[in-house]
């Protein structure tokens, strides 16, 4: 079975970001109710970034990445004793 999931990883902000309208960003709620300002952009090295703004002095970056699970089967020799 394969199963594919993003991973937000933490990055310092892009030199430059463009507005990317092709990823549609998760909407969030903090436990207060209050929700979370999330804009998806393009970085110039043409990755996937989200930009979190949880307050006005609080700016997150995260980039995204998909993970693939896959079962993989190697055949290894096995020694046996010589008798």
């Amino acid at each position: 079975m394969i199963r594919g999931e993003i991973h937000r990883i933490l990055v310092s902000q892009p030199m430059s970001a463009q507005p990317y309208d092709a990823w549609k960003p998760p909407r969030v709620l903090l436990l207060g109710g209050e929700r979370i300002q999330i804009t998806a952009h393009m970085d110039e090295f043409s990755h996937v970034v989200e930009r979190w703004q949880f307050s006005e002095t609080d700016v997150r970056w995260y980039r995204l990445e998909k993970w693939d699970e896959r079962r993989v089967s190697i055949k290894v020799p096995q020694r046996a004793a010589v008798a």
